[in-house]
């Protein structure tokens, strides 16, 4: 756009889905400037405009000059873009349940499309820090209930070959590593696999665990 003195361009690039929207926003990320979020919109301002991404979308908005009126315009087109029309669902509940409802910063938020915890058959795990050391909050939604036991006592079993049953009852199990000692919870319900892996001990695993499980209970 332009008014005849300044202009703003805009590249909108349609990735197919968040997942890899949220790749190339990292990946080509001024990691100088913190990240923003605004529900599902995320974004960073740049001296000209701003980069964000938001459901299968990816863009960049950059004026011709660092003229603060115009800067300040080219900003103000990113919640405008952020209303592009998407399908239903394009946004995956995993993210907003990490970031919206424990509060995951974007930085300590990853997505691992294949091999999670290093199992062939896991793919599309969101992972998140907690409140302290290296525990992890982890988060995937299967496709439906029976889809997400399935998983559940894959992981279980195969978790099983390094780590000792601390309890397990209730769609729940709770490991300890032989060696590392550290604690891994995993859980489903309808239709989520979830957890906290890297636990330091049993209490931070059972704060973490109940946290992810009380902002679980309002997504069902």
């Amino acid at each position: 756009i332009t008014d005849g003195q300044a202009s703003i361009t805009t590249e909108i690039y349609d990735q197919g889905r968040f997942a890899n929207t949220l790749g190339i926003f990292a990946a080509q990320r001024d990691a100088s400037r913190g990240v923003e979020t605004d529900e599902d919109l995320f974004f960073y301002p740049t001296p000209v405009g701003a980069v964000a991404g938001v459901g299968p979308y990816y863009f960049k908005v950059a004026a011709d000059r660092q003229d603060e009126k115009v800067v300040t315009k080219a900003q103000s087109l990113v919640s405008e873009l952020a209303n592009l029309p998407r399908e239903s669902g394009a946004t995956p509940r995993a993210y907003s349940v990490l970031t919206r409802g424990l509060g995951v910063s974007f930085d300590d938020l990853a997505f691992v499309a294949q091999d999670a915890f290093q199992f062939a058959f896991a793919s599309d795990f969101w992972f998140g820090a907690t409140d302290g050391g290296e525990a992890r909050y982890f988060l995937h939604e299967a496709e439906d209930a029976s889809a997400a036991a399935e998983l559940f006592d894959k992981i279980v079993a195969e978790q099983k070959y390094e780590h000792q049953t601390v309890a397990e009852a209730d769609g729940k199990a709770v490991l300890q590593h032989e060696f590392l000692d550290t604690l891994i919870v995993i859980e489903h319900r309808s239709p989520f696999v979830f957890g906290v892996e890297n636990a330091g001990s049993r209490s931070q695993a059972d704060t973490a665990s109940r946290r992810i499980e009380e902002v679980l209970r309002g997504e069902a």
